[in-house]
């Protein structure tokens, strides 16, 4: 593919240009986030100094002459003086030493005493009138006279001897026993070494991260056979294997050396990998990327291993210290580098024999090179991992605000604004721009009401509560600025607002539980409870208050709750704490609690752990907790947005009836206006971080003042009303109010064109049980429908029902078990990967997690190129790239959108993205699966705008997957209901809605929010 940011978008001239900034890659987040580890950059130092040694080494231009014979055999460090006991030769005529009288090597007759003392020139030399054989008296014939004979006329014939080169009597840092240089052979010693450490990595993480890849990605019997492989290299120990290796093979050299070590290294990174792998590959953006065209082979290395980059990286870091010492290991016990290559484990070799002779300092030198550049690796290791996965660290000092900061953040600006969950400020909305906006703050101010008037002292009071979060140097960014407002007792409040308001920032504030490291809460700041001001109170005060005086319900019971404990051990753990009760007591009570939020069996269920469990009965289970030890003030937060609507109204009701019953006071967290009707007494709006407007239920809602509230109270779809285009925050901020109020027809007629039938599509998994058994489970089992031309199928049931499984299975994400999908007559579902890959261009999906569907390692310019470039759309890179700012157009993105990354977006701006994505194929079906249920309410209806006109446009045919009933209401011509697997009534949408058949989809119906009806609408369940 080609790479989309190395061609820029054209001005009236013609000429692509670029943008004054382009966004910083996920890399330059992690060069940025590397530079502030102190000790991150001083070992990167310390390991390029060593490898620009090695390669300066390997080049010749350093320690060239380390073998040289510089200084006399152990010569010393210069900074201990010369040592003529270190093997010095004698001054020219000293004395010879006496022998001791009693030696016992004074009997002892040399045969060529006389021949070595006349080649030395102490004796003259014999008469050559001697007649050859013959032994002077009392000596014995010499065997070798001749021979003697011989060397002493060459010698007499031989030139004089050439001058001796003088050698060092010490040397910078000593000599070894040939008198070479300690220092140049360490250095040229850490060329060998590193090389081998460095090359042995790259061949083990080569081969790690490809098998792992393998094995992960595609399972079953490839991945069995993968693991057998790695469980008989890793059934013996890794030194002893690579010692037996290298035994076998009985040859020594650095390519050998490298093999061994390679082939035999890679196995811990293939267990990472495959995890990794296996990990990823169910994640959304590759089903994204399957969706489109991609092959296997691109999926697993274009699109998944970017995203594991950075574990491939680390463990090659890991694996070089490793392999470093492994060399050292190996060349120390002989079995490493050949005689004529030098390294810091031969060094180490020939050292243990200089000790016994007191020579340490080969020893010291390669000992501490060793050390250093190892020491300096495996810190390096740890900045790199931080750096690359900043959550393994925790907070980031200068990172930013936490989610709860910056997902959303407003503003935006135009149809792209608004600031959905998961944006945020400096992320494309950033915290709202100043001018006209300011004004409109400052005018609100003066016609927002005082805090509203209460009986009596309330709970709580927070007066001019200012947060603000570092992120980098001396900037900060202020998430909430100075807002005040009450909460009286024995009532609920509510706290509204789209995501990146304050919100939860708020709540956190309240409990003491913002990030010390990042967050900076106004001294000045004041939340007065039972008259303590909890700003600035000690951590032990804190502690104490919360769980027992003050608790929190948070929004994803899955990751609050501990994963490897019991909900019972967890309960109780809470109890004991706060209550001191005994084991028995508390288990008793944890009994109590989850008998009381109404968990069936709890006897039974309080030994299950949280996985056991639905979302509904996890969510119950963080209720229990939060009321253990009957806190007087409850904080909800979006306690109930990823819940469907029945689920979501017993948890409503709950939370309602446990108020009553113990008299506390409920902050509830949400930015649905509907579920606020129904339950809150006092509701308190807020928007970038203030109060917009706060009063009472009944005021706010029957008669709002601010225009954000009014915006708020008219984006979500009504029952009873379908305009032709939802209203947006623009329409109300502008004062101009709602746009398009006319009512928009919907409904099918019998001569609408049919584009897809589905014909008892049936889907089941099997879930294994006991030791050889298998459980099928019916996902989908014979369901029925059809598709026309142009119009929305709304599909809707609750978690588990099997919509999500349906839409799935005609993308062919999952391999249908039984039944038909007639696409145009033809049945897509038997077709070949060959035969369905034309298909791909006409149905396309849209995910729920418009983050967790597109790569974060691609630009917004790579995610829309890409389905052109596999199906050859356009002639060639220019034209898909002309194409593609084109699409960002339609969706409502400015141009500058082409070069950021997906988490420089907001909610409704990455789903925007997804939808551009589905464009580029100029599809004829689009299978919506929950596209707009984790958005705000306003960024929702700028979405369901964008897709009507998108229908209306190109005739689009939308199977719109949803558990929201009055967005799929707005949306939809026909409705299918489903439950347990089985499709339960279809019918025109406005039918079902107004006499539903089937008593399910009568309950479904009647647990919709209705919003505020009245004065005591607050009371939930009247």
């Amino acid at each position: 593919m080609a790479t989309p940011a190395a061609t820029l978008p054209r001005s009236a001239s013609g000429a692509r240009e670029i943008p004054h900034t382009v966004s910083p890659g996920l890399w330059t987040l992690a060069w940025r986030r590397l530079r502030a580890d102190r000790v991150g950059m001083v070992s990167l130092v310390i390991v390029l100094a060593f490898v620009l040694l090695m390669i300066l080494s390997g080049l010749g231009l350093v320690a060239k002459d380390w073998s040289r014979e510089a200084g006399v055999n152990y010569a010393p460090p210069s900074f201990i003086g010369a040592d003529v006991e270190a093997g010095a030769p004698a001054a020219p005529g000293a004395p010879e030493a006496p022998v001791p009288a009693g030696d016992y090597q004074s009997s002892i007759v040399d045969p060529l005493a006389d021949v070595l003392a006349e080649l030395r020139g102490e004796k003259p030399a014999t008469s050559a009138a001697a007649a050859p054989g013959a032994a002077p008296e009392g000596r014995s014939v010499d065997p070798l006279a001749d021979v003697m004979a011989d060397i002493r006329a060459d010698k007499g014939k031989a030139a004089a001897p050439a001058p001796v080169e003088a050698r060092a009597a010490t040397l910078p840092f000593g000599g070894d026993k040939w008198g070479r240089d300690v220092i140049a052979k360490t250095i040229k010693g850490s060329e060998t070494s590193i090389f081998v450490g460095i090359a042995s990595a790259l061949v083990a993480t080569a081969l790690g991260t490809l098998f792992g890849a393998v094995a992960g990605y595609y399972g079953r019997w490839v991945d069995d056979a993968f693991n057998w492989f790695y469980s008989v290299f890793n059934s013996i120990p890794y030194l002893l294997l690579v010692l037996a290796v290298a035994a076998v093979l009985q040859q020594k050299g650095m390519l050998t050396i490298i093999l061994i070590l390679g082939l035999t290294g890679w196995t811990g990174v293939f267990r990472l990998i495959r995890a990794e792998y296996m990990k990823h590959k169910s994640r959304e953006y590759v089903q994204a990327a399957d969706a489109i065209g991609a092959s296997n082979a691109r999926r697993m290395f274009v699109h998944i291993f970017p995203n594991v980059s950075h574990v491939v990286l680390v463990q090659l870091s890991i694996l070089v210290v490793g392999f470093i010492k492994a060399e050292v290991i190996l060349s120390f016990l002989g079995f490493g580098v050949p005689v004529d290559v030098v390294s810091w484990g031969s060094m180490l070799n020939e050292a243990q024999n200089e000790l016994i002779l007191g020579k340490w300092w080969q020893l010291v030198a390669a000992t501490t090179a060793m050390a250093l550049l190892v020491t300096a690796f495996s810190l390096f290791t740890d900045a790199l991992r931080d750096a690359l996965d900043p959550k393994l660290k925790g907070p980031e000092p200068a990172g930013g605000p936490p989610r709860a900061a910056r997902d959303g953040g407003g503003g935006g600006g135009g149809v792209g604004g608004g600031g959905g969950r998961g944006g945020g400020a400096g992320r494309g909305g950033g915290p709202g721009p100043p001018g006209a906006d300011e004004a409109e703050r400052r005018g609100t101010d003066a016609m927002r009401p005082d805090l509203p008037p209460h009986g009596g002292e309330p709970l709580v009071q927070v007066r001019d509560l200012r947060v603000s979060f570092r992120l980098g140097g001396h900037e900060t960014f202020e998430a909430v600025r100075g807002i005040s407002f009450d909460i009286p007792a024995d009532s609920t409040v509510a706290l509204v607002g789209e995501s990146g308001s304050g919100k939860s920032v708020t709540a956190l504030a309240l409990l003491g539980l913002l990030p010390p490291e990042n967050s900076i809460v106004d001294p000045a700041s004041r939340i007065l409870f039972g008259g303590k001001n909890l700003v600035g109170l000690p951590a032990r005060e804190l502690r104490d208050l919360r769980g027992a005086d003050i608790s929190m319900i948070f929004q994803e019971p899955m990751t609050s709750l501990n994963p490897v404990f019991t909900v019972g051990f967890q309960l109780c753990e809470v109890l004991r704490l706060h209550r001191g009760l005994s084991a028995g007591a508390a288990r008793k009570r944890a009994v109590e609690l989850l008998d009381e939020v109404g968990i069936p069996e709890p006897r039974r269920r309080i030994g299950a752990y949280p996985s056991q469990m639905s979302g509904g009965q996890q969510q119950r289970v963080m209720i229990a907790m939060a009321i253990a030890c009957e806190p007087r003030l409850l904080i909800a937060d979006e306690p109930t947005t990823a819940l469907d609507v029945t689920i979501q109204k017993q948890i409503l009701d709950l939370i309602a009836e446990l108020q009553r019953r113990h008299r506390m006071s409920v902050l509830f967290i949400t930015h649905d206006l509907a579920v606020v009707g129904e339950i809150a007494d006092h509701v308190v709006v807020m928007r970038q971080g203030e109060v917009r407007e706060q009063g009472t239920a009944k005021a706010v809602f029957e008669s709002p003042k601010d225009a954000y509230t009014k915006a708020l109270l008219k984006c979500r779809p009504e029952l009873e009303h379908r305009p032709m285009r939802l209203p947006v925050i623009d329409d109300f901020m502008g004062g101009q109010g709602p746009q398009h109020v006319e009512e928009r027809p919907r409904g099918i007629v019998p001569a609408d064109p049919v584009i897809l039938e589905v014909k008892n599509l049936g889907k089941s998994f099997h879930v294994r049980e006991g030791l050889f058994g298998k459980r099928e489970f019916k996902a989908v089992a014979d369901a029925s429908f059809a598709l026309r031309r142009g119009k929305t199928l709304g599909l809707v049931g609750e978690s588990g029902s099997g919509k999500t499984t349906v839409g799935l299975t005609l993308m062919r994400l999952h391999q249908a078990t039984t039944g038909q999908a007639l696409f145009d007559g033809k049945d897509i579902l038997s077709m070949s990967e060959r035969e369905f890959m034309p298909y791909k261009r006409r149905i396309q999906i849209i995910f729920q997690n418009p983050y967790a569907s597109l790569n974060p390692r691609f630009t917004v310019g790579q995610i829309l190129t890409e389905p052109l470039a596999i199906h050859g759309i356009g002639a060639n890179a220019q034209e898909r790239t002309d194409l593609v700012f084109e699409l960002l157009g339609k969706v409502g993105l400015p141009d500058v959108s082409f070069y950021k990354y997906p988490h420089e977006f907001s909610g409704g701006q990455r789903q925007r993205i997804a939808i551009a994505r589905c464009l580029t194929l100029k599809p004829d079906i689009l299978i919506c699966d929950e596209s707009v249920s984790a958005l705000d309410v306003s960024v929702q209806a700028q979405v369901l705008n964008l897709l009507q006109d998108l229908q209306d446009e190109f005739g689009l045919s939308y199977l719109f997957i949803s558990h929201d009933l009055a967005v799929v209401k707005y949306i939809s011509d026909e409705v299918m209901v489903m439950n347990e697997g089985r499709v339960v009534e279809i019918a025109d949408a406005d039918t079902i809605y107004r006499n539903p058949r089937e008593p399910y989809t009568q309950r479904l119906l009647s647990a919709i929010p209705k919003g505020w009806h009245g004065e005591h609408a607050g009371v939930a369940g009247v």
